[in-house]
């Protein structure tokens, strides 16, 4: 409030220990960061990283799952392994037109998708906030996106964002 008096005429008979003083501090930024960042690793605590793990490991075998019933003909290629042992909480796709089809859902759909040079998506679950409804709801656009061919037009198109 002192630096705010030096500026501002109207503030100069504010006594800077009175609430109307208090009303105009303005609230440190980092603040409410870090109540934000309590709060998740409150939640991290509480669900335990065991059952996070189980869950983005169950999460990875439904986008398997979908990745067999859905992608594999449409000329995607798992490049995630199958056992959950050995893969994290995301699953890597290929496809030869990958650039295209990421281009495609974000400007057409927006939709953006996890584009990695030179012909993959990733899809991933982070596992506290997302519901196994949300999972099948990440793996729909793409499905529909490539069997409709809407990224054909997106071909040879260029993006700074991947």
């Amino acid at each position: 409030v002192f630096m705010l008096r030096q500026f501002d005429p109207l503030l100069k008979d504010i006594d800077p220990t009175s609430k109307q003083a208090q009303d105009l501090v303005v609230p440190d930024p980092w603040g409410s960061e870090m109540d934000a960042f309590s709060q998740v690793l409150a939640m991290i605590e509480r669900a335990s990283m065991a059952a996070i793990n189980a869950k983005a490991s169950q999460g990875t075998d439904m986008m398997i799952a979908m990745f067999d019933e859905s992608l594999a003909d449409l000329g995607y290629t798992l490049l995630t392994p199958r056992d959950a042992r050995h893969r994290g909480g995301h699953i890597k796709l290929h496809h030869p037109d990958a650039a295209a089809i990421a281009r495609g859902l974000r400007v057409a759909k927006n939709v953006v998708p996890d584009y990695r040079e030179p012909h993959g998506i990733r899809v991933s679950i982070p596992p506290l906030p997302t519901s196994y409804a949300e999972v099948f709801a990440g793996i729909e656009p793409i499905r529909d996106f490539t069997a409709r061919g809407d990224y054909r037009e997106f071909i040879g198109t260029t993006s700074k964002v991947t």
